[in-house]
Parts: C-alpha cells; sequence; structure tokens
C-alpha cells in the first residue's frame, strides 16, 4: 500500500478532483442549453464565464501586488 501524505489528499481531493467536478457542471449545464435550443444561452454562458473568469484572476493579481507593494 502507498502511504499518501495529508497534504497530498488534501490536494488531490479538492484541487484535482474538484476541479474535474467544477469543469462537468460548467460543461453539462452548457450541453443542456445546447439541447433545449437555447444556443445563444449557452455561447453567452461559455464566453461570459470565461472572460468574467479571467478578468477577476486579473483583478486579484493587481489587488494582491497593489496590498503586498512589490
Amino acid at each position: 500500500m502507498v502511504s499518501v501524505s495529508a497534504n497530498a489528499r488534501i490536494f488531490i481531493l479538492m484541487g484535482i478532483l474538484g476541479a474535474f467536478t467544477t469543469f462537468s457542471t460548467f460543461a453539462l449545464e452548457n450541453l443542456q442549453l445546447l439541447r433545449s435550443g437555447e444556443t445563444g444561452m449557452a455561447i453567452l454562458n461559455i464566453v461570459l464565464s470565461n472572460v468574467i473568469g479571467l478578468a477577476l484572476v486579473f483583478l486579484g493579481y493587481f489587488l494582491s501586488r497593489f496590498i503586498v507593494q512589490v
């Protein structure tokens, strides 16, 4: 049996598996929109989710630099 540290277990369970379930939910929601004929809403969901997500990453990055003053 392989021994895995507590930190590694947390990383695997919350980090990797959490990312898969989040992406799976995103994909399923868009698939359901497409299957119900709401192509415009699916495209809008995909574009806005990505654009807003990236914008928030940049905002967090610049805010952290401003707070820390590096």
